[in-house]
């Protein structure tokens, strides 16, 4: 494992980038926080795509506004208004 700070990183982008190939790297900024570089290869792909629950949501969200089961802006705006008047005062 490689560890660097930012400074040494911007300076030397191309070598940690090509060490990274092989290597764990991480980058320690100035305000306390690391940040790793790794391939894109070893991201796992589950946090590219959606979760079963995430595509149900939007499948119900297409099937509302196909069947019209949707409201305006302004319809929108005076039910939020009528379940909570002390926000618009």
């Amino acid at each position: 494992m490689i560890a660097i700070n930012v400074t040494e990183f911007r300076g030397n982008m191309k070598k940690y980038l090509e060490a990274a190939e092989n290597e764990k790297l991480i980058i320690h900024s100035a305000k306390g926080k690391a940040y790793a570089i790794v391939p894109i290869e070893e991201i796992e792909e589950s946090i590219f795509t959606l979760s079963q629950e995430q595509k149900e949501a939007i499948d119900q969200a297409l099937n509302d506004v196909t069947s019209g089961k949707v409201f305006s802006h302004k319809e929108a705006m005076e039910k939020i208004k009528s379940r909570h008047p002390k926000y618009f005062k």
